[in-house]
């Protein structure tokens, strides 16, 4: 699709005669590659035609060498890189990355703004690939344009650039990064909090690469600002990030953006890895001054496709527009961006979205060096390599496993699509569902027989078309070389405190917002920001670990809602969820609680009798038998039980139910970090013993676990287990353990669920590292799946049951579907790009607003 958009005045019309003169720069932008070296199918609603076969980076350099001649030559064109690029793949994951460099090379790129999973090999490996040659132990001196000098150092690759992404500074005056871990209970970190953290390091930081360049193109001065997205330390763990310190580019955007102008810059382009919404944030109320102006943003993260620039007014000139695009994922388009350039003003645009597909020739090239990184994962795979920290097909992320099998090799049949890329308005957006990730999930819990699995909704993944799944498919889906772990048992109040958690962020209306409303079980009631009235409080609160993340300083996490796997899971859920808060007559908040406390509605799942409510176990008829009351010793029959109610999300009466007398619940006492059950009344946390059934352990959870990060699953700090015994390794004990594989193939699990402990000559539990010792040996997640598929058979709709989460109005009344943003933006998307929270379902969003 192409675009043209003018901002000729009438008198640059009449000296110019046309929208596009002299000083004319082209820009050719891709984003996002994600690892895919070779082509996918678009199972999506907008392929062109049947059986299409979209992206492939031998494609890519045909078409941008294609735009490159139209413009008379790579000299008269910037070519611009931004986002994930060195994960995805099982290629990128064995290499740490460097098949997608070694390819990515040959493309000539000028401009890079790394992405959040360009970190997921360490902060060392980064470094290695990108700034290998760059002098970061130079302080960094005024006289040096504030940054680092221009042009950027010789030695970064790609010409990369970041100006929010720093080394945590020696400097004993430096301020900690302040997380909700250092705060009081129920309190998120105050917004001076950060903002003393942030100017301090925008200040005295030093950058792992220069924050700008500028480039000449046709005589046009064009200066560069990077900016990757602060959930840096988010991407498995923090320790993959140690080091690093992750502003949100705020400060740095308008700072950098005028410097370059002082320097000659007169187009100054930001190349971003950052939300969208946030972006237009930064762009409406960060910039200040004219002179600070951004005229372009190239923009990864979110994998959407712009087909028309979404454009945004200047907040101190009207006249002003700043263009945002983004060229999707896995090398699916590429932006052509040309920029019309007048007396130092852009004074007019025209974009094309360039879909790359096999109606594109294959540069030879390229191929070819595709084919050479691949060789030695596929048709080149060596089984007689022994499985140790020197074998090419170690995962140096489970530190114990090796790639089992060539990549290309067909592990799965399946009928239905897998993927996670329907659009907003579709069945299954993806920032709610996707059947890929489904399919992940159970196998996770298959895998760990628990109750409950969970898995954080990333936005990779490939396409897989019904037919043969190979196991590359599967690294596309999970290129993060994850074990499986699994939590003892946790509680309806934890799950439903991670669904709001995790949507709070999906969701997000205020990406730039420290603070935004959350109900009021999640939220320390009666703390009022000031505002007038005060509608937005501090998180999180009681249910929630005091250890771990418990909130990000800029509102939007990032991310899609969570996959869950449950037997006769199901849950509604309230996009436009706001709580009902209650102000007196002089607008100061009313002690009176609010009863709309949750997204999540209608939450069912089948559990075994003993994790009823004893209201419910009384009634429960077993599905078998047809007898009642149900038997809390039989392990086999499930009751359907639904724990939160459709219009509010509050629990339905026999999940409030009492405990009986005299029964308490004791702490996963063997994590060092500190974990402690919240006992008491949702709002009161810490008053005693638990007094309500939801507060008890009742499911076991199972998801991504990393012995970097051994007391966690990862991404849900919710799921901290509880268990009625302190006594290690008995059947009632918390514990959080990895599931490793016996020596027959199969889970190392005992007739109760639990991880089989290994025992010394007297019969007590071996320890190690502090935790329990256990038996087999450790899996991944791949293979866990590949295991799965063979259970299975084929994938079917039968054993493969989706539309898992249905969404519905604010009152539980309707179903509703997210709005289409085709009619005002031009084209569909994924992710409601201004987010939902505190509107109306009534009301068409439009972004930006």
């Amino acid at each position: 699709m192409k675009t043209i958009v003018s901002m000729l005045s009438a008198a640059f019309a009449v000296a110019l005669g046309s929208a596009y003169a002299d000083g004319q720069v082209t820009i050719i932008h891709t984003g996002d590659f994600h690892g895919h070296l070779t082509p996918r199918p678009n199972l999506r609603s907008n392929a062109d035609y049947p059986g299409q076969m979209v992206g492939g980076l031998a494609r890519i350099a045909t078409k941008i060498q294609e735009i490159q001649a139209g413009k008379g030559g790579a000299g008269n064109t910037l070519l611009m890189h931004t986002g994930d690029t060195i994960q995805g793949s099982g290629e990128a994951l064995y290499t740490r990355g460097q098949a997608l460099v070694d390819v990515v090379d040959m493309l000539g790129i000028n401009a890079y703004a790394p992405g959040n999973w360009d970190f997921v090999y360490g902060p060392e490996r980064f470094k290695a690939l990108f700034a290998s040659q760059l002098n970061s132990h130079i302080p960094i001196l005024p006289e040096q344009a504030k940054g680092y000098t221009v042009p950027p150092p010789a030695g970064t690759r790609w010409g990369g650039l970041m100006s929010n992404v720093y080394l945590t500074s020696p400097n004993p005056s430096a301020p900690k990064r302040s997380t909700a871990t250092d705060s009081v209970q129920g309190e998120n970190v105050s917004t001076s909090e950060y903002n003393n953290w942030a100017n301090w390091y925008l200040a005295n930081g030093q950058r792992v690469l220069p924050p700008y360049t500028i480039k000449t193109v046709n005589g046009v001065k064009v200066g560069i600002v990077g900016c990757t997205t602060s959930r840096g330390p988010q991407v498995v763990g923090n320790w993959v990030t140690v080091g690093l310190e992750f502003t949100d580019c705020a400060r740095e955007v308008p700072k950098f953006a005028e410097e370059v102008r002082a320097l000659g810059a007169e187009v100054v382009v930001l190349i971003s890895e950052i939300e969208i919404g946030r972006n237009i944030q930064i762009l409406k109320q960060n910039i200040t001054k004219p002179e600070q102006h951004i005229d372009l943003v190239l923009n990864s993260d979110m994998h959407e496709e712009v087909l028309d620039p979404i454009v945004v007014a200047s907040p101190v000139d009207p006249n002003k527009k700043t263009w945002i695009i983004e060229s999707g994922q896995d090398g699916t388009l590429v932006g052509e961006v040309t920029l019309s350039v007048h007396a130092g003003q852009v004074i007019g645009m025209a974009h094309e979205a360039h879909r790359i597909d096999d109606r594109i020739a294959e540069d030879t090239a390229v191929a070819n060096k595709v084919a050479q990184v691949r060789y030695p994962y596929n048709e080149g795979f060596d089984t007689s390599i022994p499985c140790n920290v020197n074998s090419p097909y170690w995962n140096t992320f489970t530190q114990a496993t090796c790639l089992n099998g060539p990549l290309s090799e067909t592990v799965g049949t399946t009928d239905v699509a897998l993927h996670r890329s329907n659009f907003s308005d579709e069945n299954m957006p993806a920032v709610v569902e996707g059947s890929s990730h489904d399919l992940v999930v159970d196998a996770i819990r298959w895998w760990a027989k628990s109750d409950l699995a969970t898995v954080r909704g990333f936005r990779y993944g490939t396409h897989v078309a019904p037919g043969p799944i190979t196991r590359n498919d599967l690294f596309h889906f999970v290129p993060i070389g994850p074990r499986v772990g699994k939590a003892s048992r946790i509680a309806a109040n934890q799950l439903r405190n991670q669904i709001d958690n995790s949507s709070l962020a999906v969701f997000s209306s205020s990406p730039n917002d420290p603070r935004i409303v959350l109900p009021r079980y999640n939220n320390a009631w009666g703390t009022s920001s000031g505002a007038t009235p005060p509608n937005i409080y501090t998180s999180p609160g009681a249910g929630l670990p005091k250890q771990g993340l418990a909130g990000s300083p800029e509102g939007f996490g990032g991310g899609w809602l969570f996959a869950y796997s449950g037997e006769g899971f199901y849950m509604n859920f309230a996009p436009y969820f706001k709580t009902n808060v209650v102000y007196n007559a002089d607008n100061t908040l009313s002690p009176t609680p609010p009863t709309n406390t949750s997204r999540a509605r209608s939450l069912t799942m089948d559990v075994s009798c003993k994790q009823l409510p004893p209201a419910e176990q009384s009634t429960a008829i077993n599905p078998s038998t047809g007898a009642a009351p149900c038997d809390v010793n039989d392990r086999v029959s499930r009751y359907s039980t639904v724990i939160t109610r459709a219009d509010n999300g509050v629990y339905v009466d026999s999940w409030k139910a009492a405990y009986p007398a005299g029964t308490s619940y004791t702490p996963y006492l063997l994590n060092p970090d500190g974990w402690q059950f919240l006992a008491g009344t949702p709002n009161q946390p810490n008053t005693g013993v638990v007094d309500q059934h939801f507060k008890a352990g009742l499911f076991s959870v199972a998801g991504y676990w990393y012995a970097q990060s051994p007391n966690t699953i990862n991404n849900c700090n919710n799921c901290m287990p509880t268990g009625k015994s302190n006594v290690v390794g008995h059947p009632e004990a918390p514990y959080l353990l990895p599931i490793n594989v016996d020596d027959d193939g199969y889970a190392a699990l005992d007739e109760n669920g639990n991880p089989i402990f290994v025992r010394d000559g007297s019969g007590n539990v071996v320890m190690e590292n502090g935790k329990p010792k256990i038996e087999g040996d450790p899996i991944d997640l791949t293979v866990i799946i590949e295991k799965y598929l063979e259970h299975l058979g084929t994938v079917d709709e039968s054993n493969l049951p989706l539309n898992r989460i249905g969404l519905v109005s604010n009152d539980g009344t309707q179903s509703i579907s997210l709005p289409d943003f085709t009619g005002t933006l031009g084209f569909p998307v994924m992710q409601p790009l201004c987010g939902t929270i505190g509107k109306t379902e009534l009301t068409t969003l439009s972004c930006p607003q």
